[in-house]
């Protein structure tokens, strides 16, 4: 689902000449992208597979092919967000990609796709990225707090109220 490359000199990776870089796209254009993806992926699940939580019983595979291909691109989009930050070998070069992503991260909920906010949001939440303590001592101060309000937006304490609120407020703004 993730498996765009690009060839570019300035990004470090072991055995490979080809992989993404985001330095190269605006945060706005990879935000409308991951939308995008995102769209079709939500769009493709049927009431069907969400009643009575099928994509948790046995024959999940048959029943829920949809939802567990979007639960399938979560977990990959983590997994590539942190993969992209470690492919830098120095610490400032880190720190701009950490950057980066908390940056696409609030395109993301500008745009009101809450849901690749949270993707974002989760992978820094993920050890490999919290331990990077040296690399976080070049993330700048306004970028850590950007980081704060997304985790404090998609937070799961009190049922994920803020997400929430912002969904009844896109509603209430698209109704005619």
């Amino acid at each position: 689902i993730i498996s765009v490359r690009f060839e570019n000199t300035t990004h470090k990776k072991a055995n490979s000449s080809k992989y993404f870089d985001i330095f190269i796209w605006k945060e706005d254009d990879i935000a409308k992208q991951l939308t995008y993806i995102s769209y079709n992926l939500l769009s493709n699940i049927e009431d069907k597979e969400l009643i009575s939580a099928k994509f948790a019983k046995k024959n999940k595979e048959k029943t829920s092919k949809n939802v567990l291909t979007l639960i399938e691109r979560f977990d990959q989009l983590i997994y590539f967000i942190i993969e992209d930050i470690y492919a830098y070998d120095r610490k400032r070069k880190r720190a701009e990609a950490i950057e980066k992503w908390i940056k696409i991260a609030v395109k993301c909920k500008e745009i009101n796709n809450f849901n690749d906010c949270m993707i974002i949001t989760t992978a820094f939440c993920n050890y490999l990225i919290k331990n990077l303590k040296l690399t976080w001592l070049r993330v700048g101060n306004s970028t850590k707090n950007q980081l704060e309000m997304l985790k404090k937006f998609c937070n799961c304490q009190q049922s994920y109220i803020n997400m929430k609120l912002g969904i009844n407020q896109c509603i209430q703004n698209n109704k005619p």
